[in-house]
C-alpha cells in the first residue's frame, strides 16, 4: 500500500558495491594430493566467486555523554530520579549511539534441516562485507533479506596478499607491510548477485504466531578445550531461574518477554512454555578452529592459527585461513562473524547433546521454522555493543545477542533485538535514529520496566494493528482483515469536502487503531489479507512525481497497571495525538524506510499559523497535481498537505481528530471552499479581504 518500496537498480548497486570491501581474507583451496600445498610464490592478488548466505545484523550500543555545563540547582531541591527498574548509571547521561549495522557473509544454511546446518560443499569465507551505512545501503539496493543467497565475485588487495603471506609463512607483517597495511581490507567487492530469496513469514495474516525458543546462556570460563578466563569476567551473566523468570514470570518482571509478545500484539504472537526453554550455563571453547573438508584424502594435521603479538590486533580478523584451517575464533581477544558463528555452532552442538535425554528440548531443536535463539553473553565480552540481532528471519533459526543479562534496562534492549527479528527498523525522530520514545525499537531509556510497544506505523508493518474499522466493529479480531475505513488516500477528499472527522481509540484497547493518510495516492480498499502477504491494500493509482510522505496518526495512554499496555509510556506522550511518517510497505521486502515520529499534540510543535492555542497540525505542503482515476474516469487531486486538528477534550478512552486535505496555502475566494483547511471559507478568510 502507500507509496512502494525502491525497485532493484542494477547499476546504482554497480557503483555501490565498488565502495564496499571486505574483511576477511581466502587461501588457495588444497590440492588432491593428500600433500600440504607450498606457497605460491609470487603472490598473485587472487579473484574468487563464492555462493554465500548473506546475514544483515543491527547492534544497538550505549555511550555515556558527559554531563552538560548547567547552573547548579537551587538549595534543597532534589535531582530528578530515575524510572522504577533503570540503574542509577543508566540514567544518568546514558544513551542510545548510533546503530552499528553489518552484512556478514558465511556459508549457506540447509533450510530443509532444523536448527544450524550448512549445505555442503561451501567455498565461501565467514566475514564481514560492510558496515554501518554501506552495510545498510548494500541492503537496500539489492534488495536482499537477511538469509537470502548469492553469489559475490571478491577481488584480493595488496593489504590481503601481504597478509596472506604472512599468515602463510606464520610471521608478523614485516615494518614495511605493517606500515602499509594495518587496517586496509583484504579484498574488494566486485560483485553480487541474489540467486535465493528466503520466505521471513512474519508479518500477522490471521494465524496467531508461537515464537518457538531457546535462550542460551553462555560460558566462556570452563570451555572444554580452553577457557577466556575467571568466570567473575567469562562466566555466566545471569542466572538460569532469572531468565526463566524473565521470558514469563509476570510477578517479577512485568515486562516479561511474552508479556510483552502478547499485550502489543493483541494476542497475535506469544511464548507458549512448553515452546521456550532456557539452557545453561552453556561452556563455549574461548579459542578453536574448522578444518578444512578434505574429502576423499587423509586428513592433514591441523596448523592452528599462529599466536601473534599484540600488533596483530588488526590483522588477524581479516586473515582467518591456511592450508588446513577453514576459520578460527578467539573470544577473549575479537568479537567478528567468526567469533559469532562459532557461539551458535558450540551452543547448538551442546543443545543437541542435552536433547537426548529431555523431550522438551528435542521438540523445540526439531523446528524448521522462525526458531529464536538468544544468546546471553558474559560482560567481559570484547564486542562494542549492548545487543545484537539479525534483521528479518528467514532461515530455520535466527539469532539475538544480548550482554550482561536482564537486569535494569536488559529487557528492554532485548525486547529491542527480537523486534528486529521481526524486520522492524529504528524508530527515529529528527536527525536521531532512535529518537522516537513512543517505541521500543527507539529511545527506551525512560520506559524503566513498563511495557513499551511498537508504534502505529511499526505495529502495521508486522500485522499487528490496523486502521480504523467503522464505529460499532468488534475489536481485536484475529480472523478478519479490516481496516479500511481509516486507511485514508488523495480518493477519500476532494476540494468542495476536504474534512473527515474520526474517533481515535487509545492505542492499547483495540488493534484497529490508528488512521493511515497517504494523499499522494488512491486505494482501493482489499476484503481481505493479500495472498502474497504484502498489505491490506492495493494502490490503484498514485503520481511518483509527488514524493508525498505517508502518515499515520494514532493516540497513545499510559498504563497504570504494571505490565499493561504502554506502561512504559513517557509523561510527555501520555494521552496525545502522535503523527508518525512511514513510507514503507506492509512487506518483508521494503527497504530504505524507517518511521519517524513528526509530532504530538494537544499543543503541536510544528502548530498551524492560523490557530494559536497548538490544537492543529499542519504538515509540509506539495503542489498538488491531477492525474487520471482509472475506476471514476475523472481527475484525482494527488497532493496538497495534511492538516490535522484535535477536537475537544482528549480522554482515556480515546481522542476525536479532524483530518483535512489542504489543496493551496492561502484561501481559493470565490470559490466557496475551505481550501487551506483553516476553517474559513471565502470573505470570512483574511486572505480573501
Amino acid at each position: 500500500m502507500a507509496l512502494a518500496a525502491p525497485s532493484r537498480c542494477s547499476l546504482a548497486a554497480a557503483v555501490l558495491i565498488a565502495a564496499l570491501v571486505v574483511s576477511s581474507a581466502q587461501a588457495p583451496e588444497p590440492d588432491n594430493s593428500g600433500e600440504p600445498l607450498a606457497p605460491a610464490p609470487p603472490f598473485e592478488p587472487e579473484t574468487l566467486t563464492v555462493t554465500s548466505s548473506l546475514y544483515y545484523g543491527s547492534a544497538f550500543r550505549w555511550v555515556t555523554n558527559p554531563p552538560p555545563k548547567r547552573r547548579p540547582p537551587p538549595a534543597g531541591s532534589r535531582a530528578k530520579p530515575p524510572p522504577a527498574g533503570v540503574s542509577d548509571e543508566e540514567w544518568a547521561g546514558i544513551e542510545h549511539a548510533p546503530s552499528q549495522a553489518e552484512l556478514r557473509i558465511g556459508c549457506p544454511r540447509d533450510d530443509s534441516k532444523p536448527g544450524i546446518e550448512y549445505l555442503p560443499g561451501c567455498n565461501s569465507p565467514t566475514a564481514t562485507i560492510a558496515v554501518g551505512d554501506q552495510a545498510t545501503q548494500l541492503r537496500d539496493a539489492y534488495g536482499f533479506n537477511n538469509g537470502d543467497t548469492a553469489t559475490l565475485k571478491l577481488r584480493e588487495t595488496a593489504a590481503g596478499v601481504a597478509r596472506r603471506r604472512a599468515l602463510h609463512e606464520g610471521r608478523a607483517l614485516s615494518g614495511e607491510e605493517a606500515g602499509a597495511v594495518p587496517t586496509a581490507p583484504s579484498f574488494e567487492l566486485l560483485d553480487l548477485q541474489v540467486t535465493q530469496e528466503k520466505e521471513q513469514k512474519e508479518i500477522y495474516v490471521g494465524n496467531p504466531i508461537d515464537l518457538r525458543t531457546i535462550v542460551f546462556i553462555l560460558d566462556f570460563s570452563q570451555g572444554s578445550t580452553s577457557s577466556c578466563g575467571p568466570a567473575s569476567s567469562w562466566g555466566p551473566a545471569v542466572k538460569t531461574e532469572d531468565v526463566r523468570a524473565a521470558m514469563r514470570d509476570q510477578a517479577r518482571f512485568p515486562n516479561n518477554l511474552n508479556n510483552f509478545y502478547t499485550t502489543c500484539s493483541y494476542g497475535k504472537s506469544f511464548f507458549r512454555d512448553e515452546n521456550t526453554y532456557v539452557l545453561g550455563p552453556v561452556p563455549i571453547p574461548c579459542r578453536g578452529f574448522v578444518m578444512k573438508n578434505f574429502t576423499g584424502r587423509p586428513v592433514l594435521p591441523p596448523r592452528p592459527p599462529p599466536k601473534p603479538p599484540s600488533q596483530w590486533a588488526n590483522l588477524l580478523p581479516l586473515s582467518r585461513r591456511n592450508d588446513t584451517v577453514d576459520d578460527w575464533w578467539d573470544v577473549s581477544r575479537f568479537c567478528t562473524a567468526s567469533e559469532q558463528q562459532a557461539w551458535e555452532r558450540e551452543a547448538e552442538k551442546f543443545a543437541r547433546l542435552r536433547a537426548a535425554t529431555d523431550p522438551k528440548l528435542a521438540a523445540i531443536l526439531s523446528y524448521r521454522e522462525r526458531r529464536r535463539n538468544i544468546y546471553i553473553l558474559p560482560n567481559g565480552l570484547t564486542c562494542q555493543w549492548a545487543g545484537y540481532a539479525d534483521v528479518t528471519c528467514t532461515s530455520p533459526t535466527c539469532s539475538v545477542y544480548v550482554k550482561g543479562g536482564v537486569a535494569g534496562l536488559g529487557l528492554q534492549v532485548l525486547a529491542h533485538e527480537a523486534m528486529h527479528n521481526y524486520g522492524l527498523e529504528h524508530a527515529g525522530m529528527g536527525m536521531d535514529e532512535y529518537g522516537d520514545a513512543t517505541d521500543v525499537m527507539g529511545n527506551f531509556r525512560q520506559a524503566g520496566s513498563g511495557v513499551l510497544c511498537p508504534n502505529a506505523p511499526n505495529m502495521y508493518r508486522i500485522g499487528w494493528a490496523k486502521p480504523l474499522n467503522p464505529p460499532g466493529t468488534r475489536p481485536n479480531s484475529l480472523t478478519a482483515a479490516g481496516g479500511q475505513y481509516g486507511s485514508l488516500s488523495a480518493g477519500n477528499f476532494t476540494r468542495t469536502a476536504n474534512k473527515r472527522q474520526f474517533y481515535l481509540p487509545a492505542f492499547g484497547s483495540r488493534d484497529d487503531n490508528h488512521l493511515m493518510i497517504a494523499l499522494g495516492a488512491r486505494f482501493a480498499p482489499a476484503t481481505a489479507w493479500d495472498a502474497n502477504r504484502i498489505n491490506f491494500y492495493s494502490d490503484a493509482v498514485r503520481n511518483p512525481k509527488i514524493p508525498y510522505p505517508v502518515y499515520y496518526i494514532s493516540y497513545r495512554v499510559r498504563n497504570s497497571t504494571a505490565g499493561g499496555f504502554d506502561s512504559g509510556l513517557t509523561s510527555s506522550q501520555h494521552m496525545k495525538v502522535l503523527i508518525h511518517q512511514y513510507n514503507g510497505t506492509q512487506s518483508e521486502r521494503t527497504f530504505g524506510f524507517k518511521s519517524l515520529l513528526m509530532d504530538w499534540g494537544p499543543s503541536f510543535n510544528r502548530k498551524a499559523a492560523w490557530d494559536a492555542s497548538g490544537r492543529t497540525w499542519a504538515g509540509r505542503f506539495v503542489q498538488p497535481q491531477r492525474v487520471r482515476d482509472p475506476q471514476t474516469g475523472g481527475f484525482l487531486e494527488v497532493g496538497g498537505g495534511l492538516v490535522v486538528r484535535v477536537v475537544g477534550s482528549p480522554t482515556a478512552a480515546g481522542a476525536t481528530v479532524e483530518v483535512c486535505q489542504q489543496y493551496a496555502l492561502s484561501e481559493d475566494c470565490g470559490a466557496g471552499v475551505d481550501a487551506d483547511c483553516d476553517g474559513l471559507v471565502g470573505d470570512d478568510d483574511p486572505d480573501c479581504a
